[in-house]
């Protein structure tokens, strides 16, 4: 349940953010999100969350040399965002 996508310059770098409006990321779990074999559990959500997804998707990034990071707050959804060279 994406709400929007948004593109923006920051320096010679596009940074492109995703948000959403579901249950959010307790912040326990925030910092371990890009490791390799991390995987969230919600109660709230069938299964389990995230997996090598965004590990894969952060190498990716980093071997571009961008960045990828995240904001969430429970009850109000997630912010994921990433940032590319030109």
């Amino acid at each position: 349940m994406w709400a929007w996508a948004h593109f923006k310059k920051e320096g010679s770098f596009t940074r492109i953010s995703s948000e959403d409006k579901g249950p959010g990321i307790v912040s326990e779990n925030l910092p371990h999100l890009f490791e390799r074999y991390y995987g969230v559990k919600n109660t709230r959500i069938r299964g389990s969350g995230l997996g090598p997804g965004l590990y894969i998707s952060a190498e990716i990034i980093k071997k571009h040399k961008g960045e990828f990071g995240v904001k969430s707050t429970l009850g109000q959804g997630s912010i994921f965002w990433f940032t590319v060279p030109p």
